[in-house]
Formats: C-alpha cells, structure tokens, sequence
C-alpha cells in the first residue's frame, strides 16, 4: 500500500489517535497522500485536526456528514 494518494474513508468512527497510532496504520503513504474524503466520519476534533496534520500533502479533502463528538483534551495546532 506504498505511495497511495487517495484515500476515502466510510462510516468510521475514532474516539483517540495517537501519533504512534498514525505512524502504525498511515506511515507508508503519508507523504503521497493528496486527497482525502471522509464520509459519514464520527469523531472529536482534536482526532480530526491530528488526522489532517499527519498528511502534510493534503491538496484536496472531502468531507460528507461528518460529526464531531465531545472533547474535553487540547486541540493540537496545524503545521
């Protein structure tokens, strides 16, 4: 799954991501990634902003119901 550029996400729901998390599930495409729809994504937005940053590549994304869930932690800055 090398050098991906598109990737679309359906009907997922993350309650935490952590950097090692990303690393793990993400880190073979993560500087090829350009493109990202997320539809019908549940999640809190410090998860969602972790999500963006982590591809620092993203020319286009896509977002289709998303839904944002309580969080009480620090929402982390864009790079």
């Amino acid at each position: 799954m090398r050098n991906i550029r598109s990737l679309t996400m359906v009907n997922i729901r993350v309650e935490h991501i952590s950097e090692e998390g990303f690393h793990t599930g993400f880190s073979a495409f993560r500087e090829t990634l350009t493109f990202l729809f997320l539809e019908f994504f549940s999640t809190s937005f410090s998860a969602f902003v972790t999500l963006i940053d982590y591809f620092p590549n993203i020319a286009a994304l896509r977002l289709r119901s998303l839904v944002f869930e309580p969080d009480e932690g620090s929402v982390p800055t864009l790079t």
